[in-house]
């Protein structure tokens, strides 16, 4: 009478566990949550990073605008000025501490894809010996090229480019110069022309150097 108690325990103790294809199948469905929460994080840090570049690259590109803009309201151009290069004096930012901010300075993209302005101060009395090298500040990286054009006439919003000249006539300031930065193909960067009505740069006060 024993045996049929036996039978009964040992079918009860079966119900009661999980079979190794219960485990496998609860194992893989762990690892697809797991290969799911994953893949959703990494997403979400991708996104955020590419949330930030987006900013970052937007907040110095209008700093540099403004920096742009400010230094080319007075300006004298020097000489006839060469395609894609500003050769010009005008003042440099408040930030410059020097015994005067009134500087020669030249815009340009080096070999090394970066738009650079170099400057010299310009002293008020005459220097002995030989001049000092220009200081070359990079503004901005991973540049292909900058166009320069000097509004002649016409409507300066139309799209036809009749007005505008790729060369500066050095005896008078352009009415308009605009200012185009071309990025490479495969970069995300856009940056819209700079148009710049600039005035002459009046002569500058020794005693109030500016």
């Amino acid at each position: 009478m024993s045996r049929p108690v036996v039978r009964r325990v040992a079918a009860k103790g079966q119900q009661a566990g999980f079979t190794l294809l219960e485990m496998m199948v609860a194992l893989v469905v762990l690892g697809f949550l797991m290969i799911g929460l994953t893949q959703g994080t990494r997403f979400g840090f991708v996104a955020w990073k590419h949330q930030a570049d987006a900013v970052a690259d937007h907040d110095q590109m209008d700093a540099l605008d403004r920096t742009l803009r400010q230094l080319l309201t007075q300006i004298e151009l020097r000489g006839a000025g060469t395609q894609g290069e500003l050769n010009f004096t005008g003042t440099l930012p408040m930030a410059v501490a020097l015994g005067t901010r009134r500087a020669d300075m030249d815009l340009q993209v080096n070999k090394d894809h970066q738009l650079v302005l170099q400057w010299t101060p310009r002293a008020h009395e005459t220097e002995l010996g030989p001049p000092a090298p220009p200081t070359t500040t990079v503004l901005l990286s991973g540049v292909e090229r900058m166009d320069v054009g000097y509004w002649t006439g016409g409507d300066p919003g139309s799209t036809d480019s009749a007005g505008w000249n790729d060369q500066s006539n050095a005896t008078e300031v352009p009415k308009l110069i605009k200012l185009t930065i071309t990025f490479p193909a495969e970069d995300r960067r856009r940056w819209p022309p700079i148009v710049v009505a600039p005035a002459a740069l009046g002569p500058e006060d020794p005693a109030n150097p500016q």
